[in-house]
C-alpha cells in the first residue's frame, strides 16, 4: 500500500502561503492608518499593525474498510492512523534587519533522548547486567535511579512476555525478571516496574535527556517518520522565506508605509504528531500492525546562523498530568465503595489516600476496545499509617464531548488492586498485561531510536 504521506506533498506550500499573507496584511493595515491620518481633519496619530498572529492546523489520516483518507475535520471514522497539530506564531522581529536566509540545507537536526535511556550499550555493560548474549541492536537499557546502579535491561522487547529477556540491576546486583505461577496466573515482582513508572513520570514532568545531533538519511532510505519530519521542516523554511520575500529588502529604498511598519519572524513553530509505526519505521495501517502509539514533537528554533529542528518522542497513552488524567482520578473518586474495597480501607481513608496521591499519580492504558479502555492507575501515599504504592486496574468508558477533556466513567465492578503495599515489597503481583505494556513501550522507544537517530 502506498504511504499516506503522499497526500502531504502540497502542505508546505499551503502553510507558507498563509504565513506570507501576514506581512502583506500588516502592510495593508499600516497603509490604511496613513490614509486615515491624511483624510481626518485633525489627523489620527496612530499607526496600526498586527502584533501577533497565531495559526493552527490539524490534520490526520484515518482508515476505513474501503481505504485510507486524509481529513482536516474528524467524521465517523474506523481508526485514526496519524493525528497531527501544527502551531505557528508570527510575531514582530527583534530588529528591522533581515537575518540570514533559512534554507533546508542549513537546518541542524537534534534528537532529545528520554532521560532514562542508556545509549552506551557496550558488550561489557550487557554482560555485567546479565545479558552476555545480547547485542546493542536487540536490547534497550533504562536507568531507573539517580545514579547508574539501577538498570532495567530488556532483550528483544518486541517478542513480548513469552520471548523477551528482562534483567533488573539494583545497587550493582543483577537478577533475571521472571514470572511466577500463582493460581494459574503468571505474575511478576513489582520493584522494577514501579521504578520505571516513576522514571517515566519524572520525564513527563519536564525531565530531558541528552541532545544528540542527527542527520536526515538519503531519500532512498527515508522512513515515513523522516518524510513527515522533512515535510514539516520544509513548511517552516518556506514560511520563513515567504515572510522575508514580502518584506522590503534591507538595502532598498523604503516607502513611508514600510518605515512605519514592522518586520516579522516566526516566533513559534511546533508540531505534535501521534502515530504508530511498523518495525520498518513506516506508518502502520493494517489491523495486524502494532497498535502502540507514540507522540513525536518537532520544534523549530531560529538561531543566529540559521535554524535548528528539535525532535523528541513520548507515549500519549501515559498520563502524568493534565485534564485527562484528572478526569480518570475523578472517576475513581466517584466510586468510593469500589475504591475502599480494593484498597482494604474505610471509604474516608481511601478517599484521603487518593486525594493526597493525586499530584504524583500516573495513568496508562494497557488495552483498548471500541467501547472501553482498560487502564492502570499508580498512586502512592499514606494508607492506615503506612507508606504504600497502589497499582489499580479498571475498565473505563471514555466518551468525547464538546468540551475538553472527554467524559470518563469507571465501569462498575471492574476495579481491582494489582498491588497495594510498600514499594520494596517483593511478592509477585504484576500481571501479564502490565508487563506487556512495559515491553511495548520499550520496543517503541528502541524502534524510534533506530528510525530517527
Amino acid at each position: 500500500m502506498q504511504s499516506p504521506l503522499f497526500r502531504l506533498k502540497s502542505l508546505p506550500e499551503k502553510i507558507a502561503a498563509v504565513a506570507g499573507q501576514v506581512t502583506t496584511s500588516s502592510r495593508d493595515i499600516v497603509a490604511i492608518s496613513l490614509e486615515r491620518f491624511v483624510r481626518m481633519p485633525l489627523g489620527w496619530p496612530e499607526t496600526l499593525f498586527m502584533k501577533r498572529v497565531q495559526l493552527r492546523w490539524h490534520f490526520f489520516f484515518a482508515r476505513r474498510r474501503t481505504g485510507m483518507f486524509f481529513f482536516w475535520k474528524k467524521g465517523s471514522l474506523e481508526q485514526i492512523v496519524l493525528d497531527a497539530d501544527l502551531d505557528m506564531t508570527v510575531v514582530p522581529g527583534e530588529s528591522f534587519e533581515r537575518g540570514p536566509s533559512i534554507t533546508m540545507e542549513g537546518i541542524e537536526y537534534c534528537f532529545v533522548l528520554p532521560p532514562f535511556v542508556r545509549i552506551d550499550r557496550t558488550a561489557e555493560l550487557l554482560a555485567s547486567i546479565g545479558l552476555p548474549e545480547a547485542s546493542p541492536s536487540d536490547c534497550i537499557v533504562l536507568e531507573l535511579g539517580p545514579g547508574e546502579q539501577d538498570l532495567l535491561a530488556i532483550k528483544d522487547p518486541r517478542k513480548g512476555v513469552d520471548g523477551a529477556t528482562i534483567t533488573y540491576t539494583r545497587f550493582g546486583k543483577t537478577v533475571r525478571v521472571l514470572p511466577e505461577r500463582i493460581d494459574r496466573q503468571r505474575l511478576w515482582r513489582p520493584q522494577p516496574f514501579i521504578a520505571l513508572f516513576e522514571a517515566i513520570r519524572a520525564w513527563f514532568l519536564g525531565g530531558e535527556g541528552d541532545v544528540l545531533p542527527i542527520r536526515p538519511p538519503p531519500n532512498s532510505r527515508q522512513s515515513d517518520v523522516w518524510k513527515m519530519l522533512l515535510q514539516l521542516v520544509s513548511a517552516y523554511v518556506q514560511s520563513s522565506q515567504a515572510i522575508d520575500e514580502r518584506q522590503p529588502p534591507p538595502d532598498g529604498k523604503l516607502e513611508l508605509v514600510d518605515e512605519l511598519g514592522v518586520r516579522y519572524d516566526i516566533g513559534r513553530f511546533e508540531s505534535r504528531i501521534i502515530l504508530r509505526l511498523t518495525p520498518e519505521g513506516e506508518i502502520a495501517v493494517e489491523d495486524e500492525d502494532d497498535p502502540f502509539h507514540l507522540r513525536l514533537t518537532l520544534s523549530m528554533r531560529r538561531e543566529p546562523r540559521g535554524a535548528s529542528a528539535l525532535v523528541d518522542v513520548r507515549p500519549p497513552d501515559f498520563l502524568a498530568g493534565g485534564d485527562l488524567r484528572e478526569a480518570f482520578l475523578d472517576a475513581l473518586d466517584g466510586a468510593p465503595g469500589e475504591l475502599s474495597s480494593v484498597l482494604g480501607a474505610k471509604e474516608a481513608e481511601a478517599r484521603r489516600f487518593l486525594r493526597e496521591g493525586r499530584d504524583s499519580a500516573v495513568v496508562f492504558r494497557v488495552r483498548w476496545e471500541r467501547d472501553k479502555d482498560t487502564d492502570v492507575i499508580v498512586l502512592d501515599g499514606i494508607l492506615d499509617g503506612t507508606c504504600v504504592v497502589a497499582m489499580l486496574r479498571g475498565d473505563f468508558s471514555v466518551k468525547a464531548t464538546n468540551s475538553d477533556p472527554p467524559a470518563v466513567e469507571l465501569l462498575s465492578g471492574t476495579l481491582e488492586a494489582l498491588f497495594v503495599g510498600p514499594s520494596q515489597m517483593d511478592e509477585p503481583v504484576v500481571p501479564k498485561d502490565v508487563v506487556g505494556y512495559v515491553l511495548q513501550f520499550a520496543a517503541e522507544i528502541q524502534k524510534w531510536l533506530a528510525v530517527v537517530v
